[in-house]
């Protein structure tokens, strides 16, 4: 596996992954990954994060890590970890920052019915947009991240993601400074939920001509569900996806100033 290049970090940057875990269920290489890219990585975004305190449960019967959350946090000890629990005892979404880095404000706002709705249709689980806010060299930075809806008919346009897409363009206009939205949205290349989503922001996975974020583990013809928006104030030194099997997603990185 190949390593960022200085572990040291250069202090003028701040270096982001966004993944989706697949619920951790590919528990070696995704831990191995962890461990070998924390003393590079400022800020995890990760997607489909378990935080039970049970470790067994249906869920761990179907090979998912429900302990994960946990795990991770004894593990990025130079982090500081923020769970945003969707269902109780269910799927959330997770943000690792570096304990050096001056966090201003974190929470979640759902963008999808509501925390706790799958609990009377386990279909139609809430969906929750995670942020966190950091001062740095004079700027206010925002950095969201969120699972968007999915739907068994695909990752196309329907009236939910639209309205999803537009709640989460409000709530990140209502802020200002320095902005950077990520994650697994489900959504296709051509949608316009995903247009709504990048407006005034440059789409990352068109602009690099990314053929694919999602890993062999994936067998389904579509190959887009993760991007990587960024305002204009960023200014962004790399981007790409990190070619490892530890989950049906690949891993999106990010470096900026």
């Amino acid at each position: 596996m190949m390593v960022e290049n200085d572990r040291r970090r250069d202090a003028e940057t701040v270096k982001l992954i966004t993944l989706n875990t697949w619920g951790g269920r590919i528990r070696g290489p995704l831990r191995r990954f962890m461990r070998e890219y924390s003393p590079s990585i400022d800020i995890f975004c990760l997607q489909e994060v378990f935080n039970n305190k049970k470790r067994f449960s249906l869920l761990s019967l179907k090979g998912f890590d429900t302990t994960l959350f946990s795990k991770l946090t004894a593990m990025l000890k130079d982090h500081q970890g923020l769970y945003c629990e969707e269902e109780k005892n269910g799927e959330g979404e997770a943000i690792f920052i570096r304990s050096n880095l001056a966090v201003t404000d974190a929470g979640e706002r759902f963008m999808h019915r509501w925390k706790n709705a799958g609990k009377d249709d386990p279909r139609k689980p809430g969906r929750a947009l995670q942020y966190v806010q950091f001062q740095k060299d004079g700027q206010q930075f925002t950095v969201a991240h969120m699972h968007g809806l999915y739907d068994p008919r695909g990752k196309i346009d329907t009236e939910e993601r639209i309205t999803q897409s537009r709640k989460v363009r409000d709530f990140l206009d209502s802020f200002s400074g320095v902005k950077i939205l990520c994650g697994d949205f489900n959504l296709l290349l051509n949608t316009q939920s995903l247009e709504i989503l990048g407006h005034n922001m440059r789409n990352l996975v068109t602009e690099y001509a990314i053929a694919s974020t999602r890993s062999k583990l994936h067998t389904k013809p579509e190959k887009h569900a993760d991007y990587v928006f960024i305002s204009p104030e960023v200014e962004l030194v790399s981007f790409r996806t990190i070619p490892v099997t530890l989950s049906d997603h690949l891993p999106l990185f990010l470096e900026f100033k």
